[in-house]
């Protein structure tokens, strides 16, 4: 599951670490330097340790670009393109 944050608050952290902790392979993006930058350092180490617990993977300075169906099928799997704020790479 890609959860993507572009607010940088506990909502993002929340849904992630809820999936992964039922099970779900979670890859948490975001386009900021960090996960969760308006977290602060009360809260932030307890996330970090139920990402690493639970094989969570972190993603930064990623951006959101696109989101599409892959192949033929209306019901075929979600495809998310990741792109950079700082190169022309995808």
């Amino acid at each position: 599951v890609l959860v993507y944050d572009d607010h940088g608050g506990e909502p993002a952290l929340d849904a992630a670490e809820h999936l992964a902790r039922r099970g779900a392979r979670v890859e948490l993006v975001t386009p900021e330097r960090m996960v969760g930058i308006s977290v602060g350092a009360m809260n932030s180490p307890a996330y970090l340790r139920a990402f690493a617990e639970h094989g969570v993977v972190l993603s930064v300075a990623r951006r959101l670009r696109s989101v599409r169906r892959a192949g033929p099928d209306r019901d075929g799997p979600l495809v998310a393109v990741l792109g950079s704020d700082y190169a022309d790479v995808v």
